[in-house]
This record gives structure tokens, sequence and C-alpha cells, in this order.
């Protein structure tokens, strides 16, 4: 929404699905299909001229956020909440500096000072978030420093605080791999894979 809101300043017809498509009436009424993350991120780029400095891991965690928002409105989401937390936190990272750099600019004082407000409150929530998290991280760090050799980046927190353990097996079996996730934002072992 953030995204949209700073390509909506440069021209309303930009939060449309297919700009082309665009009437004013319709924008007015909000009867229409507005763009999806990855193309308001392109749109910002190419068409205004904003480089928001999106790395892969940031348009992959928007993604899976919205996959797991999905998941969570349909079907019931069974990720484990510091995950989502996790992953939240990198988003909202990235978005806070987007207001700041990209959004607040643009806006009248009135706005400005409505936003301002809004956000003072939103740090406050990320501070006990961020908390939370690098105490977790604290507690895994004994946990992890003996297993260097078998730590990998977990798919779910984007921390480095994967188990993966390889187990040989007799000569007429196959080896395989067994993995669990620990890891900082990812709660209980949840994955076991061979």
């Amino acid at each position: 929404m953030l995204l949209k809101a700073r390509l909506q300043l440069e021209h309303w017809a930009l939060v449309f699905e297919k700009p082309e498509n665009a009437s004013l009436d319709k924008f007015d009424k909000g009867d229409f299909q507005s763009c999806g993350t990855p193309d308001a991120l392109k749109r910002l780029k190419d068409i205004v001229g904003i480089e928001v400095g999106v790395t892969g891991s940031i348009d992959n965690d928007l993604r899976q956020l919205v996959k797991w928002r999905n998941a969570l409105q349909h079907y019931g989401l069974t990720v484990p909440a510091p995950a989502v937390e996790k992953l939240s936190v990198n988003v909202l990272d990235f978005l806070l500096a987007f207001v700041r750099d990209h959004l607040r600019p643009e806006l009248k004082w009135q706005e400005r000072e409505r936003l301002d407000r809004e956000m003072e409150s939103v740090s406050e929530g990320l501070a006990s978030i961020n908390r939370f998290l690098t105490a977790r991280l604290i507690r895994l760090v004994d946990e992890l420093k003996d297993l260097a050799d078998e730590i990998a980046r977990c798919p779910l927190c984007m921390q480095n605080t994967l188990i993966v353990r390889r187990r040989r097996y007799s000569d007429h079996q196959l080896s395989g791999v067994s993995a669990r996730i620990t890891g900082s934002g990812c709660g209980d072992d949840i994955w076991n894979c061979r």
C-alpha cells in the first residue's frame, strides 16, 4: 500500500493493474484492480525514477509474506509466528526507509504531520519485536557454536540457524540428508527431511 501511495503521488493511473485501462471515474470510486507489489516496484524504478534499492531478498520476503497472508486467510497458517515476525521485520525495515526517503518528502505538511504521528507507534512496536528476535538469536548462539560446519541459511527466518546433518548409510543404500529447522525465527523442530 505504501508503494502504491507513492505511485499515486506521481499519477493516479499508475496504481491500476493495467494503467492503459485507467479511468478517473473508476479511480474515484475505487472500482479497479490495483497493481501488485512486483509491478509497483518496477513502476517506481522505471516510471517514477526511484531506485528503492530492492534486493532479491526484499523482493522474495515481500512475496513470501503475501503467500503466508493468503494461506492464513484461506487455510490457516502453519508457519511458526517467530518466522513470520522475522520476515515482517525485514520488510517493515525496508518500508520504513521507503516512507522516510521517498514518500514523506512528497507529502504536504499536514499529511507529513499525520504520518509522523503514525510512524511513532510503528517504531515502538518494531522495537519490541526486534528485542524478541535479538534475545532468541543470542540464546541460540551457544547451541549453534559447535555446529558451524552443519549450519545453513534457514528458508523461513533467513538467518544462519538451520542445522543440516549428513547421515551415512550402509554401502548398498543411498546416503541422505536429515535437516531440522531450529532458527531464530523458526520455533521448534518443524521440518525433517530424509
